[in-house]
């Protein structure tokens, strides 16, 4: 192991604590293990950042990060739904890593945008290589700015991971608003290292149902659940 490596660890153990740095590292060797077996690989840190971030409407895209499924095991099971009642929206979806995650536990349906061609190409590949292993959640993933993506009618869960800056926020909380003014769904919002949580929390429409802290005691996970009057 070497000194990066090390340093990477420390990073994990300070921002979670030892107790949930095991179970991270627990669940990454299983689940990793689970995909791996069927074919499909999710690096670290994927796609092409700068040529998204031209594209986007506001240039406020992050670099696409995969999402630990520590952290998405907490935040679904935060729910407490049954997962087959659940149609879910990733935006930002990079290689589909939570897409693939939901269609391995049969959620209804799963749908997932990014604006990183190469991104919504493989995650469509890996949703595919899911679908022939025998995994038949209904899939799509859509090449398009997470600002001007009209949410599907039926969606119930749409997962951030800390994708764009406060600009493309606002316009995806907006639409949010929009959404359920008209589809009246029970809709619940998942955001993993909620860097722009300010716009939720000061907003009337949107209830902090579940939040898992950092050994600091901030965020790196709140679940929200849209109220409409």
């Amino acid at each position: 192991m070497n000194a990066t490596q090390l340093k990477k660890i420390k990073a994990q153990i300070d921002r979670l604590g030892f107790y949930n740095f095991l179970l991270f590292k627990i669940q990454n060797q299983y689940q990793s293990f689970r995909f791996k077996i069927r074919g499909i690989l999710f690096p670290e840190d994927t796609g092409s950042y700068l040529n998204a971030n031209q594209q986007s409407v506001h240039q406020d895209c992050k670099i696409n990060q995969s999402c630990s499924y520590f952290s998405m095991k907490k935040a679904f099971k935060a729910l407490g739904k049954n997962y087959a009642e659940l149609s879910l929206l990733d935006i930002g979806c990079g290689d589909g890593k939570v897409l693939n995650f939901a269609m391995l536990h049969s959620f209804r349906r799963v749908i997932g945008i990014d604006l990183d061609v190469l991104a919504v190409k493989n995650a469509m590949l890996n949703c595919d290589i899911m679908n022939k292993n025998g995994f038949k959640t209904p899939y799509n993933v859509y090449y398009s700015d997470a600002s001007e993506y009209t949410i599907p009618a039926g969606t119930n869960v749409i997962f951030l991971f800390n994708p764009f800056g406060k600009q493309t926020m606002q316009a995806v909380l907006n639409n949010i608003i929009r959404y359920g003014s008209v589809d009246k769904t029970e809709l619940y919002i998942i955001y993993v290292v909620p860097v722009h949580r300010d716009l939720f929390d000061d907003h009337k429409q949107f209830c902090k149902t579940y939040q898992f802290l950092r050994a600091d005691k901030t965020a790196e996970i709140l679940v929200y659940k849209a109220i409409y009057q």
